[in-house]
């Protein structure tokens, strides 16, 4: 386990472990990744994977489905049964 630090540096320079695998490994967040290397996401990285993001929650204006292109504010979706089961 290594200890808490905020520099990033440290971060790159240091081994981490796989917790299912036990097998240790360096990191980069630079693209293409190193023979060796494995590549973690960056702040940027998860910021595009969910600027688009579907909120399968949420209804547009017209109380559609929210998908890529719904600006605005979002409502709830409705929920209607087919039927009770038990």
């Amino acid at each position: 386990m290594l200890p808490y630090s905020r520099d990033p540096k440290f971060w790159t320079k240091s081994k981490w472990t796989d917790v299912h695998s036990g097998k240790s490994f360096a990191i980069t967040t630079k693209l293409p990744a190193q023979p060796g290397l494995v590549r973690v996401k960056s702040i940027r990285d998860v910021y595009e994977d969910y600027k688009y993001h579907p909120e399968s929650k949420s209804a547009d204006t017209n109380g559609e489905p929210a998908s890529r292109r719904t600006c605005g504010l979002l409502e709830r979706l409705h929920v209607h049964a087919l039927s009770p089961t038990m």
